[in-house]
């Protein structure tokens, strides 16, 4: 039984769509590297042009935001996508990472499907992800 779980949780986890808004190539290819291998489907971009051009084209599940920019810039960006995108009319999970504002593997909700999280290691982003994406509405 544990087996079938493990398998339904996989392929739950491969039919969903991430994409990563970070500035900086090598945390990117990281960030990219790291979803990829927990069997997510990921489109990793560095501004936030070519995020919003991506969601136009595929609507995703989760928006991971992580770059060098400040809480309110990295807010601001994210409701600048959500705006003006298709995605104002879903409750897309916004996960916004902050290294100054929050504790060492704190996250916060801010209202809006926006989730502020400073993770100390990988497992917590992945629990997190995997809970934003298993609430009801998301399937």
């Amino acid at each position: 039984m544990v087996a079938l779980e493990r398998t339904s949780t996989r392929q739950e986890e491969l039919s969903k769509f991430i994409v990563v808004l970070e500035d900086d190539d090598e945390t990117r290819r990281g960030i990219e590297r790291l979803l990829l291998t927990s069997g997510y489907r990921v489109q990793a971009e560095r501004n936030a042009d070519a995020a919003l051009a991506r969601i136009r084209l595929s609507l995703p599940d989760l928006l991971l935001i992580s770059t060098g920019a400040s809480r309110e810039n990295r807010l601001r960006i994210a409701r600048q996508i959500c705006t003006e995108s298709r995605l104002r009319k879903h409750h897309l999970p916004v996960v916004i990472f902050c290294d100054a504002d929050l504790e060492e593997g704190e996250e916060r909700h801010v209202g809006n499907n926006f989730y502020l999280a400073r993770p100390n290691n990988f497992d917590q982003l992945r629990a997190l992800i995997k809970r934003l994406l298993a609430e009801p509405g998301r399937h």
